[in-house]
């Protein structure tokens, strides 16, 4: 059901793009360009607490920090009653904002694979993200809502992808969004399909070639030019060309590194090499420890981290909470038992890392390049939870960020002179019931809405509807089906949803339950941009009718029947 749904939500929102694409004439620019922020708690940087002050903002820069700042006459105020601010998110590495390309499935037809081009064979060091950016793309609505200023998106592609942008994420064009543009090289250890470079090994092996020809390349280029008499005019080469400024110290190569092999090899060739090098979406760095306390490099860890089991995914595989680790004849089995261990002791090493490289000294920013937006926050409590402080944990989204990718000058902290790129927290930002409230940034202030939570005084007696029920759905000329879970879970409802579509189970948030409504609503994950969508249904005693919303579209009709009641 949801695939046929978002496909008719990226219809609609396609045609919404290109029409905000459009000169809006109606739009009118702020009378002011000063705002005062009062009465906050300020957080210059993560480990910096200025107290309960105010914040001037002029033109977009911060203009002034202090206790108690006399307004002024042409001010814009903003009091906001003790809330806390923090310094916006920066991205180290992602794809924000670039469209994704179709997969090409057909097999690549060259005359000779061990010389293929270099687009098919993946090198493309000349391509720009910068024009390749979306400034309409949902993605960007999706990063802000989670706190996000600034990002550093790299193209999609093989070996060598192309050239990376800084973007604000603010702008009605590309143009206006782009902080720096060629800001870094991207490098993968993918390996191309069909032709050469097809494994790490070549890769490595190519990537040795093509860097080396570079400097021989600047070598000649800079002869011919001093001297040009009697000397024949070098070839032009823009895969070459584009790999100078890295060997000249003035660009970054971003090595994707997410297994602990990438990171030992990107060193391999860092070393070799000389250039200058940011491990990025690191996932192993437990087993590199101590070649990433040596080597002193930096590196971007990857927010993703792995799905935590469930009792109700457990029971999806065919498992009970007592047997799990029981043979057929209901006694301990010693090898799942031992299995299940080291698959509890990986996943605690996993997400325990970035408290060990912490430990270590190492720093470290944070990247959401494999990671999702949607799963930020939860995923940094869990590194929390696992021993990384707080205060490490903000540095890695802000002025760590800043100073590998070069903009700590601008912003990464809330100091005068900066960039006004902040974030409005109801509460302190890692607390549970904490929620972003404002974006400033370059000083233009977006609110959020703050969703309400379950309520358990909203909830009516819901024993009658717990069970699963069967849904069925038209939808584009469709038919969908798939499963409504309504459980109780320590008095509280709980309700997922198993589209049989979708892989995984959608864990949905209750919004109510009275006088026989029930009304839910969840996020989906669309290529970095959450989804919204909302069902009202009313439950009968075996069956049910309703609606479901997704944003920006009409309601689509939903029916279903009761087939079983909780074991």
């Amino acid at each position: 059901m949801f695939k046929r749904l978002i496909f008719s939500w990226v219809f609609v929102t396609g045609i919404a793009c290109m029409l905000s694409g459009q000169t809006d004439y109606d739009k009118v620019p702020d009378v002011t360009a000063t705002l005062l922020i009062e009465d906050v708690y300020i957080f210059q940087t993560a480990r910096d607490s200025f107290g309960l002050g105010d914040i001037l903002i002029k033109h977009g820069l911060i203009e002034r920090i202090a206790k108690d700042i006399k307004t002024p006459y042409d001010a814009k105020v903003l009091n906001l009653d003790s809330a806390y601010v923090y310094p916006a998110f920066i991205d180290g590495m992602g794809q924000l904002a670039l469209p994704k390309p179709e997969r090409d499935n057909e097999r690549p037809r060259v005359r000779f694979p061990g010389h293929p081009p270099n687009d098919l064979a993946g090198i493309t060091p000349e391509t720009l993200a910068s024009e390749k950016i979306e400034a309409g793309s949902k993605s960007l609505e999706a990063y802000r809502e989670a706190g996000f200023a600034v990002a550093h998106t790299v193209p999609y592609g093989g070996m060598l992808p192309g050239q990376g942008a800084i973007i604000s994420l603010t702008g009605d064009s590309p143009g206006e969004m782009i902080m720096k543009d060629a800001a870094s090289l991207f490098f993968k250890f993918d390996g191309a399909r069909g032709v050469y470079p097809g494994t790490v090994i070549g890769v490595m092996a190519k990537w040795r070639d093509l860097y080396r020809n570079a400097q021989y390349y600047k070598l000649n280029l800079d002869n011919y030019q001093s001297d040009p008499l009697g000397k024949q005019r070098p070839d032009s080469d823009k895969t070459l060309e584009a790999l100078i400024p890295l060997t000249e110290s003035q660009q970054l190569l971003f090595a994707e590194a997410p297994r602990a092999k990438d990171v030992y090899r990107a060193l391999e060739l860092q070393n070799e090499m000389g250039y200058k090098m940011v491990l990025s979406d690191v996932k192993q760095a437990d087993p590199a420890m101590q070649a990433l306390k040596n080597n002193q490099v930096q590196i971007l860890l990857s927010t993703d981290l792995p799905k935590e089991e469930k009792k109700s995914d457990k029971k999806k595989k065919g498992k009970s909470d007592s047997g799990e680790n029981e043979n057929a004849d209901g006694e301990k089995d010693p090898e799942r038992e031992a299995l299940q261990k080291r698959k509890e002791e990986a996943m605690k090493s996993y997400v325990s890392q970035a408290a060990r490289l912490e430990e270590n000294g190492v720093k470290f920013g944070l990247s959401l390049y494999s990671g999702k937006v949607s799963d930020l926050k939860k995923n940094l409590r869990r590194m929390i939870e696992a021993g990384l402080s707080e205060q490490a944990a903000l540095e890695a989204l802000t002025i760590n960020n800043a100073k590998i990718l070069g903009i700590d000058k601008v912003c990464g902290s809330l100091h005068e002179g900066k960039l006004a790129n902040l974030i409005v927290c109801t509460d302190a930002y890692f607390n549970e019931d904490s929620n972003i409230k404002y974006l400033l940034i370059e000083g233009n202030v977006e609110e959020f809405e703050i969703k309400k939570k379950s309520d358990k005084k909203s909830m009516g007696d819901f024993k009658a509807i717990l069970g699963d029920w069967s849904y069925e759905v038209v939808i584009m000329g469709e038919e969908s089906t798939g499963l409504i879970k309504i459980r109780d879970k320590d008095g509280e409802l709980q309700v997922t949803i198993d589209d049989d579509e979708l892989e995984e189970l959608i864990e949905c948030n209750v919004i109510s339950y009275e006088e026989n409504v029930l009304k839910l609503d969840f996020t989906l994950e669309m290529q970095e941009a959450g989804v919204d969508v909302s069902l009202v249904l009313e439950m009968k005693e075996d069956s049910f009718s309703g609606t479901t919303t997704i944003q920006g579209m009409d309601p689509v009709n939903i029916e279903g029947r009761k087939i079983s009641s909780p074991e």
